[in-house]
């Protein structure tokens, strides 16, 4: 029986889904209700109920759709790892003292302001962190062909017209800054 084109059952479904707040889920929480309700109906059909008789027993099975809902909304709720981001954090702020002292110290050989530059770094990446820390990579799945191939591009062009430092062509200067693009890209394969 296919319950796509029943009209009660996508209702039903449409009506649960409508109480689950996190639309990734929408299309997972959907196939399984079909699959539920499948079983259902395929179980009262073979006892010798009609189409009709067979989708409303089904339906009157699984319950409420409000309540069904609600419940596969508290379920599929998105909870965020906040122990990821303390201890990013943490580890952070553990960075920064160290560079302190190191600094306070003079133990350096050469005269640079490292604490200064790791506190404007880590400040600058805390809007990044948390952004990437909530964005869903998975819509970055139909782009990951491009992603790669422009990665590629990229590395190509700074092995050949890099800048050479420490007897390597991996450096891409963008504006103010560099980036060992080719550390950044590397990938390791063990056999």
């Amino acid at each position: 029986m296919d319950l796509n084109h029943n009209k009660k059952i996508q209702d039903y479904i449409s009506e649960v889904c409508s109480q689950v707040r996190f639309r990734d889920v929408h299309q997972d929480v959907k196939l399984e209700l079909e699959a539920h309700i499948q079983e259902i109906v395929e179980e009262h059909l073979s006892k010798g109920s009609s189409e009709k008789e067979a989708v409303e027993k089904a339906l009157a099975k699984m319950g409420d759709a409000d309540i069904i809902g609600k419940q596969l909304n508290k379920v599929h709720k998105p909870k965020p790892e906040w122990s990821v981001l303390l201890f990013s954090f943490l580890f952070i702020n553990i960075g920064l003292i160290a560079m302190y002292f190191i600094q306070k110290q003079s133990l350096l050989t050469y005269e640079i302001h490292i604490f200064e530059r790791s506190l404007l770094f880590s400040l600058m990446s805390l809007i990044p962190i948390v952004g990437l820390y909530f964005f869903d990579y998975r819509k970055l799945e139909k782009y990951s062909k491009h992603i790669y191939l422009g990665t590629l591009i990229i590395l190509i062009f700074t092995v050949f017209w890099g800048v050479q430092s420490s007897g390597s062509k991996s450096w891409l200067v963008l504006g103010p800054f560099s980036v060992n693009f080719v550390a950044v890209s590397h990938v390791n394969v063990h056999e």
